[in-house]
């Protein structure tokens, strides 16, 4: 968790340039001044959005922090590795059962714990579970209580909330916008329990997460403003589109035709753009391998071509893609 090797590293690049560069039209970050470069930090966040918010924390700070995700998404020894070697650690609740509770959770806040003593961060979407609504839902208290137990031990952390934002929570090329608040101070009274430091502390961020957060009009007036100063530019975006389009449709076709049956085939609104991501931007990376063999027979310098050409294609597609969504 502290040390991201070799291939952890490569596949952060990559998604940070796919999801910022190729799905998003906007991606912007305010506040993050607002982050301590060093020491153990807790970002407390809300959670709009599913996968997204979690590349959005992630992409937004330097910090490269921990997520934590539901116990199920771990069931299987594949799917456990996979999720461990992203730094993403399971989270237990009730409905997990009494045992999960008593045995799981403990070791999983153990190692949350260790690493913020090692001055690691740890992003945390407090509410939960996504859904696509701009207000703030109740949150979580896990976080809290890590918080606190660290403040108990004389060990300083930083708690810096953070607010994700989108223009559209479906349709490919939203505007993204993280905005980190201030850090919260941990209440500090040698009468108070600990739980109610807890309390104290999980109404402090959701009352901070809500000032922060904006309404659907304050949302749609900063779009149509990023709208206006990316209209020159979205316009070049449609003249090569005309050329780009055709050629894109051509060689990410099976990818584009899998991603369009699943998005339109679930029910969620927060799961479209999950699927948008997994099966478009990391799904283009194994179409590429899988048709480097045939590229090889075609001509053997080919697939080094195509090793160039597809991150170029897949980028000048998207933007032209989001060039015809812009009003």
């Amino acid at each position: 968790m502290n040390n991201p090797g070799f291939a952890y590293r490569l596949l952060f690049h990559y998604a940070r340039w796919a999801y910022t560069k190729c799905y998003c039209r906007l991606f912007e970050v305010r506040g993050v001044e607002n982050v301590p470069e060093t020491g153990a930090t807790i970002l407390v966040t809300n959670h709009q959005n599913n996968l997204p918010d979690a590349l959005s924390i992630l992409f937004a700070t330097r910090r490269k922090p921990v997520f934590v995700a539901r116990a199920d998404f771990f069931n299987t020894p594949t799917s456990n590795r996979l999720l461990r070697f992203l730094r993403i650690l399971p989270m237990y609740r009730g409905d997990h059962g009494r045992e999960s509770l008593k045995k799981d959770l403990p070791a999983t806040m153990q190692e949350l714990s260790e690493h913020l003593s090692s001055d690691g961060t740890i992003a945390v979407m407090a509410e939960g579970s996504s859904a696509p609504r701009r207000d703030i839902r109740p949150l979580k208290k896990s976080w809290a209580r890590l918080a606190v137990a660290h403040q108990a031990a004389r060990e300083e952390v930083h708690v810096i909330p953070a607010v994700i934002e989108y223009s559209d929570w479906q349709n490919w090329g939203p505007d993204v916008r993280v905005n980190f608040g201030e850090e919260l101070v941990l209440p500090e009274s040698a009468d108070t329990s600990d739980a109610q430091k807890v309390k104290q502390l999980t109404d402090l961020a959701h009352e901070k997460l809500s000032e922060m957060v904006h309404d659907d009009n304050e949302i749609a007036i900063w779009n149509c403003q990023n709208t206006k100063k990316l209209v020159g530019r979205m316009a070049l975006w449609k003249i090569l589109s005309f050329v780009a389009l055709p050629i894109g449709y051509v060689l990410l076709g099976p990818i584009l035709l899998l991603a369009r049956y699943r998005v339109r085939s679930h029910s969620r609104t927060d799961f479209k753009s999950t699927l948008q991501i997994g099966f478009i931007i990391l799904g283009t990376p194994f179409w590429l391998v899988l048709t480097l063999p045939l590229a090889f027979l075609i001509q053997p310098w080919l697939p080094v071509v195509l090793l160039f050409a597809y991150p170029l294609f897949l980028w000048v597609f998207a933007r032209c893609i989001i060039a015809w969504r812009t009003p």
